[in-house]
C-alpha cells in the first residue's frame, strides 16, 4: 500500500502519556488483550426523515481489567452513505481503538428513509438529522460522564470520527459550529425544521464541544466554517476516491450532484487556521476506504492513535 504522510504540527505538542504500562504506551499501543461490551445504550430518540420514530443506540466496547478512572472517549460512525449500515459493521475497529485504553462508543443514527429524493437539498436534510443525532450521542455520554459516569470517562475529552458517512459526519459536527453561517439558506431551514444547531434527539442540557477528529474518508460541506476554534483532526484518505472525494469534487454514490470538501479540499483552511493535522494520503489509489479492513490497517490505526494520544498530552 502506498502513501504519501503529510504531517503538518501546529500546536507543537509531543511526548508520552502519563501513564504508560509495562509492555508499552497507553492509547498508542495494544496493552489489553481482551475487551468488554455493553450494547445497545439508548442516547435518543425521534423522528427519521419521513416521520417515523426510531430509537437511538450505542455499543460502548472498554479495555477489559482496566483501573484508570478518566479514560478518553472515542465516538464513532459507521459509513453508508447515510442509507444504510449498522452500529456493529465497525466493531473492529472499536475494538482495536479499546486494546489501546480507549473507551469506543459505536453509535446508530437516523437512516435517510425517503426513496422520493431526486436533489441535493432533500439529501442535505437528511444528513442534518445525523449530525443532530451524533451531538446528542456527545451529550448523553459526557452527561454519564460529569454524574454516574457509568464508563469512567473524561467528560473534557471526547473525540469523534467514523468512516465513510460517519466521517462525513464527524468532520462537519467537529468544524460547525454556532458562530458560524448556515449557508446555503436551505441548510439553515433544515435546522430550524428539525430542533436547531443542536437538534432534538434528547434533551440533555451538556455542552456537545469536542477535542479531535477521527476521518476515513470523510469530507466538510463548507470549508469556510474551519477557524481557529476548531479542533485538531486526523484524516486518511484514498487520492482519487470517487465515492467521497478528496478534493472539490462530485460524488458519484447518487445520481444527481453533491460537492463537497474532502481531506485533500480542506489543507490550506487547517494551515490557515493553525489546526494541528494529519493527512495519510493513500497515493494513487481509486478505492473508498481501501485501507481498512485489509493487513495493513493496524498501521493506519496506529497512526491515528498516536495523534490523538498527542490531543491528550496537549490537554493535560
Amino acid at each position: 500500500m502506498k502513501k504519501l504522510i503529510w504531517l503538518i504540527p501546529i500546536l507543537g505538542f509531543f511526548g508520552c502519556s502519563d501513564d504508560d504500562g509495562p509492555t508499552g504506551t497507553r492509547f498508542v499501543d495494544d496493552l489489553f488483550t481482551e475487551v468488554n461490551t455493553t450494547l445497545d445504550i439508548k442516547y435518543g430518540a425521534n423522528a427519521a426523515l419521513v416521520g417515523t420514530s426510531q430509537d437511538l443506540y450505542l455499543d460502548v466496547y472498554e479495555p477489559a481489567g482496566d483501573s484508570k478512572s478518566d479514560r478518553p472517549l472515542l465516538l464513532l460512525a459507521h459509513g453508508g452513505a447515510f442509507v444504510s449500515g449498522t452500529k456493529t459493521q465497525i466493531r473492529d475497529l472499536c475494538t482495536a481503538y479499546a486494546k489501546k485504553g480507549y473507551v469506543v462508543a459505536s453509535m446508530s443514527y437516523r437512516l435517510i428513509n425517503d426513496q422520493t429524493i431526486s436533489d441535493s437539498v432533500a439529501y442535505s436534510e437528511g444528513v442534518v438529522l445525523t449530525l443532530a443525532d451524533m451531538r446528542a450521542a456527545i451529550r448523553y455520554m459526557r452527561n454519564d460522564a460529569l454524574n454516574a459516569n457509568t464508563f469512567n470517562i473524561d467528560p473534557n475529552m471526547i473525540i469523534i470520527g467514523g468512516v465513510s458517512a460517519g466521517a462525513v459526519m464527524a468532520m462537519n459536527v467537529g468544524f460547525y459550529d454556532q458562530n458560524d453561517p448556515a449557508t446555503p439558506d436551505y441548510l439553515q431551514e433544515h435546522l430550524d425544521n428539525h430542533g436547531g444547531f443542536e437538534g432534538n434527539s434528547n434533551d440533555i442540557n451538556v455542552s456537545s464541544e469536542v477535542q479531535g477528529i477521527i476521518s476515513f474518508s470523510g469530507s466538510l460541506f463548507r470549508d469556510k466554517w474551519i477557524d481557529s476554534n476548531d479542533p485538531p483532526i486526523f484524516m486518511v484518505h484514498d487520492e482519487n476516491d470517487p465515492v467521497v472525494p478528496c478534493r472539490y469534487e462530485d460524488t458519484n454514490v447518487v445520481p444527481f450532484p453533491i460537492l463537497a470538501y474532502g481531506a485533500c479540499a480542506i489543507q490550506d483552511a487547517l494551515v490557515s487556521a493553525n489546526i494541528e493535522n494529519e493527512l495519510v494520503l493513500i497515493s494513487g489509489s481509486d478505492g473508498h476506504v481501501s485501507y481498512l479492513g485489509t493487513d495493513g490497517d493496524q498501521e493506519i490505526i496506529d497512526l491515528s492513535a498516536e495523534f490523538i494520544n498527542q490531543i491528550i498530552i496537549g490537554n493535560n
